[in-house]
């Protein structure tokens, strides 16, 4: 006799532990071939397709011919006949997919902890440094505004040229600013277009005079704004940085091929099939090896064919 004939039907509703986490028998002595009768889960029970559709199938319930805009997954019937085993292997899956879930969501939490940590320390550090740093800056101006100032020696910490609108209101012009650390750890700041601003380069050791305009702030530091400045470069920055074109210079663990100098450093970058003119400030440069005089001369001649 096959299994299908000696197989009881249950109609009673199965047992749950009440937590999707505890796996307990749905069918307490039942056998695995006995079958339950179960409410088709897309139809609700009426064997109708509930959506637009001119599909049809045959009225399982009605004489041959009729048809219904019937459920496709239990055919209009409305139930299906499992088996208890089938029932088994679905609640153990739904308490090994909640454990899951369960051990996936720790795991991600104790990452997302570890990363806030990481981040917050991160941040500790780097407020306490800025602190440090900021503490240990001289923040006594120079002077007072109208003062006169003369024959301060520091050292270039910046020296750029900046781009703003023309004088006339029309077209553009070109400023020079430089800052100046003095040795005692003062910084003053001018902003013009003295011929002699456009002589220093970043880390020249220069002296500097001029009349007290304003003070300025930038990063926690105090900056005594200079106006009618002149400067006189006493030491020209190190030899090490006299970078010319067709030079080779190392920055970011990376070396690449000079193709103009002026304030900064311009070089061809280069990956893959595609290049690109990159500028590179003097002070991130961490190495310089001087050109061949072949390399040279050709470097130079690429700068007269591509100036930009």
């Amino acid at each position: 006799m096959s299994d299908t004939t000696t197989a009881a039907l249950i109609h009673a509703a199965p047992v749950t532990s009440g937590d999707p986490r505890v796996y307990i028998d749905p069918y307490p002595g039942a056998k695995d071939s006995d079958r339950v009768k179960e409410i088709c889960g897309k139809c609700g029970g009426d064997g109708l397709y509930h959506a637009p559709s001119g599909f049809v199938i045959q009225n399982p319930y009605g004489r041959r011919g009729d048809t219904i805009k019937g459920c496709f997954d239990c055919w209009g019937v409305g139930h299906r006949f499992v088996k208890v085993s089938s029932v088994r292997a679905r609640v153990r899956r739904a308490v090994k997919a909640a454990l899951q879930r369960d051990a996936d969501e720790a795991t991600h939490a104790a990452a997302a902890a570890q990363r806030a940590a990481e981040e917050f320390a991160a941040a500790w550090d780097e407020a306490y440094s800025e602190q440090a740093r900021r503490a240990a800056l001289n923040n006594t101006p120079a002077g007072e505004p109208g003062d006169k100032l003369t024959g301060l020696v520091g050292t270039v910490e910046v020296a750029t040229s900046i781009e703003v609108a023309g004088f006339r209101g029309y077209g553009t012009d070109f400023k020079r600013l430089v800052l100046v650390k003095l040795d005692n750890g003062q910084v003053l700041k001018t902003f013009g277009t003295g011929a002699t601003l456009y002589d220093a380069r970043r880390g020249d050791r220069v002296t500097i005079s001029g009349t007290v305009k304003d003070l300025d702030e930038y990063r926690g530091q105090t900056q005594t704004v200079l106006t009618r400045t002149k400067l006189r470069v006493d030491v020209a920055a190190a030899a090490a940085l006299d970078i010319a074109v067709g030079d080779l210079i190392e920055t970011g663990g990376d070396w690449y091929p000079v193709l103009r100098v002026d304030d900064d450093v311009h070089v061809r970058v280069t990956l893959d099939e595609r290049s690109w003119t990159s500028r590179i400030r003097r002070d991130t440069i961490t190495g310089h090896r001087p050109a061949e005089p072949e390399c040279a001369m050709g470097a130079a001649q690429h700068e007269e064919n591509d100036p930009q």
